[in-house]
Parts: structure tokens; sequence; C-alpha cells
């Protein structure tokens, strides 16, 4: 499978989007596989002006985290303005995902047959490398201990047993939302993987696998400002602020 964990939790925690190739050292396995000079040249320049809008929509992205998670301590936020924000971060996801479709159509253009498959098998054996999965495992080891501290915080926190247990009420429904997105893009991911390996799917085809991330996003998305509206009268500024800080964690 191309898509791995890190990629999964990129795509709903982080708000990435699939990069113009699919994985990533594109231009290391083109400079290996591509022999004529002249399409291995202009394919690592176009690549290479791809790569260079990921850079400033990732560099972009890091300081839109931060105005997510500044709305989520706010506890005078408003729903319109969580529904502000978000509708912000998907005008630019949509922007980078038509930018990313399009420059695959063009590169892959000049890439022949052989070639693609050739790369693909590649991209295959960098995912399956015990590097990469151990980087998957530390990326979902890292977000899950910070869900789990957010119940210990919530836990050590609030001193009113009733309020705490609805507020520990409300993370358990937080929780098990998220692990339901988990497993629904477990579930979409071979399907997806299908469509981006296939050198022949145009730009519905890939546009219908970006929604589908856009979608589960969304719903992870709505996960988050629904425990922030869920727990906003239950506790004090003090336990609001220790509490949401550690929510904000998830996100790192």
């Amino acid at each position: 499978m191309i898509i791995g964990t890190v990629t999964l939790i990129m795509l709903l925690m982080g708000g990435g989007t699939f990069n113009i190739f699919v994985f990533d050292k594109m231009d290391k396995n083109i400079k290996k596989v591509v022999v004529d000079k002249d399409r291995k040249d202009l394919l690592l320049s176009e690549l290479k002006l791809g790569k260079k809008e990921m850079k400033a929509y990732y560099k972009e992205r890091k300081n839109d985290i931060k105005s997510l998670k500044a709305l989520n301590l706010d506890r005078s936020a408003s729903e319109e303005m969580f529904a502000e924000l978000n509708a912000t971060f998907s005008k630019k996801r949509s922007e980078i995902d038509e930018k990313v479709i399009n420059s695959r159509i063009e590169l892959i253009q000049n890439i022949t047959d052989d070639e693609w498959a050739e790369i693909m098998d590649l991209a295959q054996a960098e995912n399956d490398n015990q590097k990469t999965k151990e980087a998957a495992k530390e990326a979902k080891g890292k977000m899950k201990d910070n869900t789990d501290k957010l119940g210990k915080t919530i836990r050590d926190t609030i001193e009113d047993e009733s309020k705490r247990d609805e507020v520990l009420s409300s993370f358990e429904t937080f929780r098990n939302t998220f692990n339901q997105m988990e497993n629904d893009a477990i579930t979409r991911f071979p399907s997806a993987n299908k469509i981006l390996i296939d050198k022949s799917s145009g730009a519905n085809d890939l546009s219908k696998t970006f929604e589908s991330v856009a979608e589960l996003r969304s719903r992870t998305y709505d996960a988050l400002v629904d425990f922030h509206f869920a727990i906003i009268e239950q506790i004090t500024e003090k336990e609001w602020q220790k509490i949401m800080k550690q929510a904000n964690k998830i996100y790192n």
C-alpha cells in the first residue's frame, strides 16, 4: 500500500494533502528510472516547482493550526468563528489539491508505462521498509498518548465529580468519533491507493479521492468543535485552560 499510517494521520489531523506523485522522494526515483535526459530534466524541473508550492502550503498550514489552537482555547469563541476558520482551511486545501492533480496529470504524460510501474515498485519498497514502519508506529503512538493524556488531565483537573463525569463522557464521545474516522479511513484507503497507483486515473477519479479524505477531515474537525462546546459550561476558566491545552496537543 502506497499510503501509509503517517500519511493517514497527517491527512486527518494535520490537514495535509497528497504530494504530487503520492509519495516522497519522487525526484530520487525519477533519477533512478528515467534514462532519457531531456525527459528526466523536464520532470525534475516541474517536480521542483511543485515541491516549492507544497512547501509554501505546509508553512502556511502551520500558522493555520496555530489559529485553530488559539480559537480552541478561547471560551468566547462562537460556532460561527469555527465554521469560518474551517471554510478558510477548506478553500486553501481545495486550491492546493487542484494544483496537485493538475501537476500529476501534466507530469505523468512524460513518464512511460514501464517507468511508472518501476516507480510504483520503488514507492512500495520505501513504504515497506523498517524505518517507515517505525515512523508510522511512532506517529500513531504519539497521537494515542496525547489522547490518553487528555483523559488523564480531565480526571486530574476537575474537582467536581458530577461535572468531571460529564466532561469525561464528552471526551469518550470525541475519542470514539475519531477512532471511527480512523477506521473509516483505513477502509477507504485501499481503493484510494488503486486510483493513485493507476497511471490512467484522470482528474475526476483523483478529485473523488481527495474529496473522500476531505469528508473524513471535516468530520474530525466537527468532533473537535463538538467537544469544545460540550464542556464549555461544565468547568472553570483554570480547568478549561489546562484541559484545552492538552486537547490541542493532539493536533501537534
